[in-house]
């Protein structure tokens, strides 16, 4: 396409030889020509956002995923249509469809959907420092209350949650 133009451009050949030459079709050749269209654009329709505002929807999913909290592909889409309407853009239904979606993956590659382990809620809340911290405490000051430093290996049972289902099994997030 863009040898047709300059060829066109600089005088060497007619519109309709280019055309040929080149293999182009005679509308498309025309808009780059006329500049309605720039010469690197690609095919199908404009996207409803342009390249910036799409990268502030993926930088601020991928923002969320770092602080672990992440978007579902659902919750991705409810924020990009109310994004849509703050910039005038506008989907039908109010939110963007699953064509967007599957385009703007391909338009985006660092944005991915990722399935997430499985881990209780419990244990989450659980594994802050000063929680732990203080657990441990609680359990050095019950032995020495119960003289039961020097026992750890005869007295003690170490029991876990094997067996016992704690987990939600999480859906799919961006990050």
């Amino acid at each position: 396409m863009a040898s047709a133009v300059r060829a066109v451009n600089s005088g060497e050949i007619s519109q309709r030889a280019a055309q040929t030459i080149f293999n182009v079709p005679r509308a498309t050749l025309q808009t780059r020509l006329n500049g309605k269209v720039s010469l690197d654009a690609k095919p199908g329709r404009m996207s409803r956002f342009t390249y910036q505002q799409e990268r502030k929807l993926v930088d601020y999913s991928c923002n969320r995923a770092d602080m672990g909290v992440r978007f579902g592909k659902k919750q991705f889409l409810l924020y990009a249509g109310q994004y849509a309407k703050k910039y005038g853009a506008k989907f039908q239904g109010g939110k963007p469809s699953n064509k967007w979606w599957c385009g703007m993956l391909k338009r985006h590659p660092d944005l991915k959907l990722r399935k997430p382990e499985p881990t209780a809620a419990v244990r989450h809340q659980c594994m802050d420092r000063e929680v732990v911290k203080s657990y441990l405490e609680v359990i050095r000051l019950t032995l020495i209350k119960h003289n039961m430093l020097d026992k750890l290996g005869a007295k003690i049972w170490n029991m876990d949650e094997t067996g016992i289902v704690l987990d939600h099994k999480p859906m799919k997030v961006t990050g």
